[in-house]
C-alpha cells in the first residue's frame, strides 16, 4: 500500500517491517536522514545517527525507508539485527555479513582475502571464528581488538565501488556486549570513511542497559547524531487508519478519537486494533 509521502515499504532482514505499513508523518525525520546520507556520499566522511523512540513507534520503518534512499544514492546497504544481550558474541555481524557476502565458504573466504587477510591468518576458517568467538577469546588465540579491526575492514571494503555504506543496525538495545563494543570501535573510525550507521534504539530499554546509555552520551559528545521519533498526533492517527483501510476511506472521527486514546498514537498498537 503506498504511503502518504509516496514511499512504499519494503521488508528487510533488519526491520521485519510489513510491506503494507504506511509511513505517516515522518517527512521531517526522513528529510533529515536524506541530508545525512547526502553528506556522507558527498564528503566521504561518515558518522552515526541513533534513531531513538519508544517501542513500536516506527523507528525500524523509518530506517528501512532511509536504507532505500541510501541504495538509490548508490550506497551499499548492510542490515544488522541485534538478537539479544545474551546472544552468541557478534552473531548479528555474522548473520549480516553472511547475507551480504554470500553464505558459501568460498565466497566468504574470497571476500576476506581481499578485505581482511589477517583475519584468515588469525582464524583458519571464518565460520569457526563467527560461530565460536567466545571460545577462541577464552583460549587467548587472538586479540579482541584485532578482530574488531579486521571486521571493520570488511565493512569499510563494502564502500569500494559504491558511494558509501549504509549500515542499518536494528534494535541496538538488544546487542550482545561484543557487538556493542565492536560498533563503538567502528564509530571511532567513521570520520575517515564514507559509512553512515543508522541504529534504532528503544528508549525505555536504556535504564536496563547502562553500558549503552553511557556510550550514547559519549557518541553524542563526539558529534554523532540522535534522532528522536515520537508517536503520531491525533490527526495523523486518522490518516494512518485511512491508509491501512482496505477501502481507503476516511475513518469516523469517533473511531479515530478512540484509537488515539487507546494507543497514544503508537503505530504498533494501531496495527493491533
Amino acid at each position: 500500500m503506498p504511503a502518504r509521502n509516496g514511499h512504499s515499504s519494503e521488508t528487510t532482514e533488519a526491520g521485519g517491517v510489513s510491506p503494507q505499513e504506511p509511513l505517516i508523518d515522518r517527512q521531517l525525520e526522513l528529510d533529515l536522514l536524506r541530508q545525512h546520507i547526502a553528506r556522507v556520499a558527498d564528503t566521504g566522511k561518515g558518522h552515526a545517527v541513533l534513531i531513538l523512540g519508544e517501542s513500536g513507534v516506527g523507528k525500524s520503518r523509518l530506517a528501512v525507508e532511509a536504507a532505500a534512499e541510501a541504495r538509490n544514492r548508490g550506497m551499499a546497504v548492510i542490515s544488522v539485527r541485534c538478537l539479544g544481550r545474551g546472544a552468541e558474541p557478534l552473531l548479528p555481524l555474522k548473520e549480516a555479513l553472511a547475507a551480504y557476502l554470500g553464505r558459501t565458504p568460498d565466497q566468504i573466504r574470497r571476500t576476506l582475502a581481499r578485505a581482511a587477510p589477517h583475519l584468515l591468518d588469525a582464524v583458519p576458517f571464518i565460520g569457526a571464528f563467527l560461530a565460536s568467538i567466545g571460545e577462541k577469546l577464552a583460549e587467548g588465540s587472538f586479540s579482541l581488538r584485532g578482530v574488531y579491526e579486521e571486521l571493520s575492514c570488511i565493512l569499510i571494503k563494502a564502500t569500494s565501488g559504491n558511494a558509501g555504506l549504509f549500515l542499518l543496525v536494528d534494535d541496538l538495545h538488544a546487542a550482545d556486549p561484543d557487538t556493542l563494543y565492536f560498533l563503538n570501535y567502528l564509530f571511532r573510525k567513521l570520520r575517515q570513511v564514507p559509512v553512515l550507521v543508522a541504529a534504532t534504539i528503544q528508549e525505555e530499554q536504556l535504564s536496563d542497559y547502562p553500558e549503552l546509555a553511557d556510550l550514547m552520551a559519549e557518541w553524542s559528545a563526539t558529534g554523532h547524531v540522535t534522532l528522536t521519533v515520537v508517536p503520531l498526533e491525533r490527526a495523523h492517527v486518522g490518516e494512518y487508519v485511512r491508509m491501512m483501510s482496505a477501502t481507503g476511506e476516511q475513518a469516523d472521527e469517533s473511531i479515530v478519537d478512540r484509537l488515539f486514546r487507546l494507543t497514544g498514537g503508537n503505530p504498533f498498537f494501531l496495527r493491533k486494533q
